[in-house]
């Protein structure tokens, strides 16, 4: 069963409301349901910009992470290494 519609006012520039109303008239479709398409698709967009925004952030951290480990891993080879080669000398 579909949800209940909320009731909302908006106020609409003299343009947006014009070409609302040829849409509508050129789809067959209300102002409403054009609108509630148009912020749907918005608001997937929006979620997907930020999604995508996340993942790039997640892999900047990854990254940086993971390039710390070899880093430090480098080092502690390094360091283990030469403490190797002090103490068989």
């Amino acid at each position: 069963m579909r949800e209940r519609l909320h009731r909302t006012q908006l106020l609409l520039e003299p343009e947006q409301h014009r070409a609302l109303v040829e849409i509508a008239q050129r789809e067959g479709r209300s102002i409403s349901e054009i609108v509630r398409t148009m912020i749907a698709e918005q608001l997937d967009r929006r979620e997907r910009v930020v999604s995508a925004d996340l993942e790039r952030r997640l892999e900047a951290l990854d990254w940086r992470h993971s390039s710390r480990s070899v880093s430090i891993a480098r080092q502690f080879w390094h360091a283990e290494g030469a403490s190797q080669l002090t103490r068989s000398n």
